[in-house]
């Protein structure tokens, strides 16, 4: 070390300064491009992640369209609907939902949404702060009234609301 001298901290740290972006929402593509398996395998193994994740859509797709006709469209708009009128509300659901989607998806883009994960993760926060609540509320209470439970679902969101546009990234 004798007679050796340092870099000085700026040429040294140089390197640290240059920020490097990482593209997350390209997960996907990255896993199946550097995936080492043997050849004859790739195929199958590219089967079945394209196999959960549409089961995952389907899943979804579905679920929306059941609450939909289900909870809505039989309760306030035909109660005395047929099954086979439900299940043409329940497909013409699906098609909505899903042309929605791909109509909404390039805005997600945006960089001021951050990503999809983190818009997702904001959009639960305005809903399950209140699920929560209220499932606790009827869990330790012995007799609550039902107008509890719906103040909780309508208050919840407007307190995560007010919280996360007073206080930022606090909430």
């Amino acid at each position: 070390t004798r007679g050796r001298s340092t870099p000085p901290p700026a040429r040294r740290y140089a390197a640290a300064k240059e920020l490097v972006g990482y593209k997350h929402d390209a997960a996907f593509p990255l896993l199946l491009k550097n995936l080492k398996v043997p050849s004859g395998l790739r195929g199958f193994v590219l089967d079945a992640l394209l196999g959960a994740v549409m089961s995952s859509l389907a899943s979804m797709l579905n679920a929306a369209s059941t609450i939909f006709t289900m909870d809505l469209y039989k309760e306030y708009f035909h109660r005395s609907a047929s099954q086979g009128v439900m299940v043409i509300v329940g497909r013409i659901c699906v098609v909505v939902f899903a042309a929605l989607a791909c109509w909404i998806s390039p805005m997600l883009a945006d960089p001021r949404f951050g990503g999809l994960f983190k818009f997702i993760q904001e959009f639960q926060g305005f809903i399950s702060p209140g699920i929560l609540s209220v499932f606790l509320i009827g869990l330790l209470m012995k007799r609550a009234p039902g107008f509890v439970g719906a103040m909780g679902l309508l208050v919840g969101p407007l307190v995560y609301g007010i919280l996360m546009f007073s206080l930022g990234e606090m909430n």
